[in-house]
């Protein structure tokens, strides 16, 4: 276990800045700490600093890393050793911003929970249905539901949503089976026996 390197405080920004501060910020403190500018017997200790802001830059100029960052610095400790933990930890943040709307939040945090527990139904499926509420990751939500079935073909809740994904993708064929899968186990659900109608109706004619 450690205790994350805050890299806000590394260039000396706020939480809040935004790309424009840091690059600025970062352009400063390279000028002034560059390894160059200093004697050889400061330049080793220059040149690891040097790279700690450079790795600061880095990862606040990137959505994703930042967002991971944020993370860690609200839980103060990461764990090295067990990715499941962090995937769920992942997972909470996740469906804490998914719960409040913030689409694009929620499937940052998803995604780096996939990336830490891959193969988690779970996990596959909230990533997939906060990327069908983001512009242009419907790919990417077809994928993580598809993945979602393959952990878990039986799953009633993840077959419904499927239903959802494949209909929004116009993969009517596949939608229409996951929905009669799905009401295998509720065959009374309204919401159900509507996805069914509208994959029946939208499904091409057989050849």
């Amino acid at each position: 276990m450690r205790e994350p390197v805050d890299y806000y405080a590394v260039l000396g920004v706020a939480r809040n800045s935004g790309e424009t501060e840091i690059r600025a910020r970062f352009r400063e403190l390279a000028r002034e700490r560059h390894p160059d500018r200093f004697p050889e017997g400061l330049k080793a200790k220059a040149e690891k600093e040097f790279q700690e802001l450079t790795q600061a830059y880095n990862i606040l100029m990137n959505p994703e890393r930042r967002s991971a960052h944020d993370f860690d610095l609200e839980n103060r400790v990461v764990s090295e050793t067990d990715p499941r933990a962090i995937a769920q930890a992942y997972l909470v943040k996740g469906n804490e911003a998914y719960r409040d709307r913030r689409w694009e939040a929620a499937l940052r945090n998803f995604e780096m929970a996939a990336n830490n527990d891959p193969e988690s139904a779970v996990v596959q499926h909230h990533l997939a249905m906060a990327a069908l509420r983001v512009s242009n990751r419907l790919r990417l939500a077809t994928t993580a539901i598809e993945k979602a079935l393959r952990f878990e073909p039986r799953n009633p809740e993840i077959l419904r949503d499927a239903g959802a994904v494949f209909r929004q993708a116009g993969l009517w064929t596949r939608a229409e089976k996951c929905y009669l899968e799905a009401m295998r186990w509720t065959p009374d659900s309204p919401e159900l026996r509507k996805g069914l109608e509208d994959a029946r109706a939208h499904r091409p004619p057989a050849s």
